[in-house]
């Protein structure tokens, strides 16, 4: 494999991530979850995926997750986000944003 050949496949794999994150959220805006979380899925285990993506696609994975009624996988996704190495301020505060939310109705309900 040549050196050109190496970077046009990692490049396209980065692309690729980023299409099926945009994919995902088109997607979800038709309240698509199912189809959505699939294409977030695919973006999160895209190799050559940059961290930026990736935590945009679980926080994306999370929100469709809580919309098609499934709290623990939204949650989870949002605890994954907060663990990570890289994960930016901003992303991590609407991830504990969004967390709060879910624990707020979870304990709402309950009552």
């Amino acid at each position: 494999m040549t050196i050109i050949s190496q970077l046009l496949g990692f490049f396209s794999d980065r692309a690729k991530a980023r299409w099926l994150l945009d994919r995902g959220i088109s997607q979800a805006r038709k309240k698509q979850y199912k189809q959505a979380i699939e294409n977030y899925s695919a973006a999160i285990m895209a190799s050559g995926c940059w961290p930026e993506i990736r935590e945009q696609a679980l926080y994306e994975r999370a929100s469709a997750y809580i919309a098609d009624g499934n709290d623990k996988l939204g949650a989870a996704d949002l605890e994954s986000i907060l663990s990570g190495i890289e994960t930016s301020i901003n992303m991590a505060t609407m991830a504990r944003q969004a967390l709060a939310k879910i624990r707020c109705s979870s304990s709402s309900a309950q009552s």
